[in-house]
């Protein structure tokens, strides 16, 4: 099936690739096709029309009508113009696909209540169409950016008109899962032992209910440290487990902390510590990934794509800068940094913020911009938000009132 577009490329050597081509599976015998949902007006010249309006053709003199209200779409469709110009839709996600080209695929190939699946969603417009047609839907992406953007877009429909639900109280049972990415500090809001448990088994080891450690890995005596990313692990945790380990192992004298950071002292004395035979190993958990390499090994060493799709994210610190002129308003985030080791790459606003955060429109994808602009209408006072992401999956929320 192809999909005949406008535009294209340019090429000087070759043929100009002017479509994309859609491919059509089914399993079994049994299909879904509505073709009643996706007709399209004829353009065949050579029909006429009667006085009643209807439409037919002639054939030997005499007159054959149309029976039904349009044509099946041939398998090459050039009635879809690709969203080059100022369309309302346009977010300006890269490959982002027409609404009615995903209108007619879905319309065509599910019935309301049915499950659509898109696993490279991009800017989000599978999930946003078969939402609106009354569809269940799946999407993901391996961009977080990509799946911020979905979810904005999914919400501004929902808020909207056009969407099946018309007020975010209502939404829809709608989950984001990102798989191996862990936001820092929402890992506080776990108690206690939901936090250890996590990454005792996050280490490859196995928690454990002794009240001096919180589980071990091959035999080896596990401590993890204070669910706050701003806290060390100090001397005094480092000679406690050390006098624990001495009390309680005989031939493998050794033990793990896992923590955000290692004060000065707690190092000095693992250094001692070894000297001495005790031989405590620190394995430090990093502020941007989960930890350092020796943390995520275990996982690493099963699938090595896994490398760089396990981590801790954190969010970045956000900097804005407000300022009026001309009855506009400018947003200036360029000093807002990612703690991630990555950079800011898109910013999304809420203009009308109401404690649910839905982008305004325009304001969905805004890919390397640090300076938003808005004239509010009606003036006064407004309550506004912000999400500002990174391109290592951080991401934050500011909220502010400007008037």
């Amino acid at each position: 099936m192809y999909g005949v577009i406008e535009g294209g490329g340019r090429s000087q050597d070759g043929f100009a690739r002017k479509h994309d081509i859609i491919l059509y599976y089914k399993k079994g015998k049994e299909i879904t096709f509505n073709s009643k949902d996706i007709k399209v007006e004829r353009t065949n010249t050579s029909f006429f029309v009667d006085e009643a309006g209807k439409k037919y053709w002639l054939k030997y003199g005499k007159r054959f009508y149309f029976t039904d209200e349009g044509k099946n779409p041939e398998d090459w469709w050039d009635d879809i113009s690709p969203l080059s110009g100022p369309y309302k839709e346009r977010i300006g996600y890269p490959t982002q696909k027409p609404e009615a080209l995903l209108e007619r695929i879905i319309k065509a190939s599910s019935n309301t209540g049915d499950v659509v699946a898109d696993f490279f969603c991009g800017g989000g417009t599978t999930p946003a169409v078969a939402q609106r047609l009354g569809r269940r839907w799946i999407a993901s992406d391996i961009s977080r950016i990509a799946v911020e953007v979905t979810k904005g877009r999914i919400l501004r429909l929902l808020k909207s008109e056009k969407g099946t639900q018309i007020s975010l109280d209502k939404v829809p049972n709608i989950e984001v899962w990102s798989w191996g990415f862990y936001d820092a500090e929402k890992l506080q809001n776990a108690t206690d032992e939901e936090f250890k448990d996590f990454i005792v088994r996050a280490y490859g080891g196995r928690p454990s209910a002794n009240e001096y450690i919180n589980g071990s890995k091959n035999g080896i005596p596990l401590l993890v440290g204070d669910k706050s990313n701003k806290s060390q692990i100090t001397k005094k945790e480092v000679l406690e487990l050390a006098k624990y380990i001495q009390e309680n192992y005989e031939l493998y004298k050794t033990g793990v902390i896992l923590a955000w950071g290692f004060s000065d002292s707690a190092i000095k004395a693992q250094e001692a510590l070894a000297n001495t035979g005790a031989g405590i190993d620190f394995i430090k958990i990093k502020t941007v990934r989960i930890g350092s390499y020796e943390f995520m090994e275990d996982v690493v060493t099963k699938n090595k794509e896994y490398k760089n799709m396990f981590r801790f994210v954190f969010p970045p610190e956000v900097i804005l800068h407000i300022s009026k002129g001309g009855g506009e308003f400018s947003f200036d985030f360029s000093d807002s940094v990612s703690l991630n080791n990555g950079k800011i790459i898109n910013i999304q606003a809420d203009f009308d913020f109401d404690g649910k955060f839905t982008p305004s429109e325009g304001y969905i994808f805004n890919p390397n911009t640090m300076i938003l602009k808005h004239k509010f209408s009606p003036i006064g006072k407004k309550r506004i938000a912000f999400k500002v992401e990174d391109d290592q999956g951080g991401e934050k929320l500011v909220v502010k009132e400007v008037e």
